[in-house]
């Protein structure tokens, strides 16, 4: 048979194909099941029923929360989104910063390494020497 030598297969001739459509439902599954013969159908079954409940449990807590949004008054969330209500602040001014006050209050009160904390506020004190410019500088 090597080289294409020796006996030649039959042919087999394609049948139509059958167009049999049927819808199947998780009630459908078990049925089905046992009538073929497999040692994960009743692993099968089990996960058909468990996902079939897990289904329903969903569909009641929609159900429950579509029922508590029709009740409350989704307008009035609504309005606290979309026009909120805004205080006029003319100008907000930043103190300098008090690091002995930051130093006393994160080692004493709140446990901070102080090593920590003063690498913190070395970077802060960094930071505010390279402060860039604002905005106004760019309007004026």
């Amino acid at each position: 048979m090597v080289f294409g030598f020796g006996k030649k297969k039959t042919q087999e001739h394609p049948t139509a194909p059958v167009h049999n459509e049927k819808v199947i439902t998780l009630e459908d599954i078990p049925g089905m099941l046992q009538d073929t013969e497999s040692p994960r159908v009743a692993e099968v079954i089990s996960i058909a029923k468990t996902t079939k409940e897990e289904v329903e449990t969903h569909k009641k807590k929609i159900r429950e929360l579509i029922l508590q949004l029709e009740e409350s008054d989704y307008k009035q969330i609504r309005d606290i989104f979309l026009k909120p209500q805004v205080i006029d602040v003319p100008e907000i001014k930043f103190a300098d910063v008090d690091y002995a006050g930051i130093v006393s209050y994160l080692t004493k009160e709140r446990s901070f390494s102080l090593d920590r904390v003063d690498t913190s506020l070395n970077r802060l004190k960094k930071a505010l020497e390279k402060k860039s410019h604002n905005l106004e500088q760019w309007f004026t």
